[in-house]
């Protein structure tokens, strides 16, 4: 089981779409193990647990699981996937 370690809101646009993206760090590295939330305008809640830096299409980064959400189910995914990791 992994312990979320920090925190990070960013609020932003995607494609002209606003939005809120959440990552749970789950080791100390910026592209390390971590879950992310997603929040944009028009588009499904998201959760997923990825590895690596996102910035690359090769195999440096990895999306290890992904699932689209309720709101009221958020918090409960986030600790599923903390807990499988």
């Amino acid at each position: 089981m992994a312990t979320i370690l920090k925190t990070n809101t960013f609020k932003g646009t995607w494609l002209g779409k606003p939005g809120v993206l959440t990552t749970h760090h789950l080791d100390g590295k910026r592209d390390g193990l971590r879950i992310v939330v997603s929040e944009i305008e028009g588009e499904p809640l998201t959760v997923k647990l990825v590895k690596g830096d996102g910035r690359f299409s090769d195999d440096r980064f990895q999306k290890l699981k992904s699932e689209v959400v309720a709101p009221e189910e958020v918090e409960a995914t986030v600790a599923e996937f903390a807990a499988s990791a």
